[in-house]
């Protein structure tokens, strides 16, 4: 039996976390290490009216015998989900939109947005017979960098001209965390990678405090200090990313 906490966060600026503006661009590759030449890219025309990131984490259900209080214990870190709203909108760019949403002849010369999102489906969605699987896909917005896989992908056609020709069009799409063999390789400590978690070190942090925190035993610090290949134990910068395996007591 497992429960499932969650954490959410979501950016609906229109400035990217770097403060700049900018929009969403997606690299689409053959291999899971994403080197390279991209095969295929895409860039928003319009910027996102969202991007979620949902972090999970499971637990098991553990229940003493004669006790009605159970007790979670970790389970395991779940792949992280983006979320990110794409909008397709031919009336953007044309200097005459009351005559294109008429119906009229006007300056709207780009390809329509049935186009367009077949176009976006060929880089995140579709499956490609080489690779038996969609591509691999950076995700770029400023200085933010997602790496994973399509999970789902819904089409919305909201606006549409007297003809019955689309005009807009919102794309809501999830994609899930998909590691490197690199980093995968950096997790296998005689453990199962789907049992190691990460902690981002804060200001004021120890690595016998961690150990405490993590596993209940403040001297574990000097096994993270060994997998984490720390100079010193005593000094720790924030930010910086440990690797928190299971071990053993």
């Amino acid at each position: 039996m497992s429960i499932v906490g969650t954490a959410l966060s979501g950016a609906a600026s229109a400035l990217s976390p770097s403060g700049t503006a900018t929009t969403v661009k997606i690299g689409a590759f053959k291999a899971n290490d994403y080197s390279g030449t991209a095969q295929k890219t895409f860039t928003s025309k319009v910027n996102p009216k969202y991007i979620k990131i949902l972090s999970e984490t499971e637990y098991f259900q553990e229940q003493a015998i004669g006790t009605s209080n159970a007790s979670p214990k970790f389970k395991r870190s779940l792949p992280s989900l983006l979320s990110i709203n794409f909008t397709f909108d031919n009336t953007m760019d044309t200097q005459d939109a009351a005559l294109v949403l008429a119906g009229m002849p006007g300056s709207l010369t780009q390809s329509t947005i049935v186009k367009q999102i077949e176009d976006f489906k060929k880089v995140v969605y579709n499956y490609i017979g080489t690779i038996h699987q969609p591509y691999f896909l950076e995700i770029t917005w400023g200085d933010f960098i997602f790496k994973g896989q399509i999970k789902s992908m819904t089409v919305n056609y909201t606006q549409f001209n007297p003809d019955g020709e689309v005009l807009k069009a919102e794309v809501d799409t999830t994609f899930i965390h998909v590691l490197s063999p690199s980093t995968i390789t950096s997790l296998e400590n005689s453990s199962s990678p789907d049992l190691t978690h990460f902690y981002i070190v804060k200001e004021g942090d120890s690595l016998p405090l961690i150990a405490e925190q993590t596993y209940g035993d403040p001297s574990f610090y000097v096994k993270l200090a060994k997998i984490n290949k720390l100079n010193s134990f005593r000094i720790l910068e924030a930010g910086t990313r440990l690797i928190l395996p299971p071990l053993d007591k």
